[in-house]
């Protein structure tokens, strides 16, 4: 089962049709709701803790019905500091940072608008991660591969 970050669930009669394409580290998502609100895509890529026994953070790409931007929504661990946010670095430079809109029992969600300058950062990027600081003051940082990101990210524009 997928977790949707940016494609709301419901548990409504009629549930959506999901398809999923993978290009490279990348994964386009994409649900059908209903003739009102179309097809709602998100480009996603997880990384999962050592032993495959979870997510560790996640990130996804899109838009929703109606949104007039694209936003970028970063998943990361609880007991994260959230002051700060957490951070992409781009061949080694801190490029952006995103503030904490909320946590669950399970995660917190971080999230920024997606413009096209991100996009062609990332584009060009050879080395990406994702850092964000735990309560313990441990400075995280997990890789983030950029392998098929150009390609994903048509297949959400499409």
């Amino acid at each position: 089962m997928h977790f949707f970050i940016l494609i709301p669930v419901s548990s409504n009669a009629g549930e959506p049709k999901q398809t999923t394409a993978t290009y490279g580290d990348w994964t386009v998502r994409c649900a059908t709701r209903n003739t009102d609100t179309g097809r709602i895509c998100e480009l996603v890529q997880s990384v999962r803790t050592r032993g495959n026994r979870g997510i560790l953070t996640q990130i996804a790409i899109g838009k929703l019905p109606g949104a007039k931007v694209m936003k970028m929504v970063f998943q990361v661990p609880t007991n994260v500091l959230l002051a700060n946010g957490v951070t992409l670095t781009l061949d080694g430079t801190d490029v952006l940072n995103a503030n904490f809109l909320f946590c669950t029992p399970s995660s917190c969600l971080a999230e920024l608008e997606f413009t096209a300058e991100i996009q062609t950062k990332l584009q060009q990027a050879k080395k990406a991660a994702i850092k964000f600081v735990m309560v313990n003051r441990k400075d995280i940082s997990v890789p983030m591969s950029l392998k098929g990101f150009a390609d994903a990210f048509i297949g959400i524009t499409k």
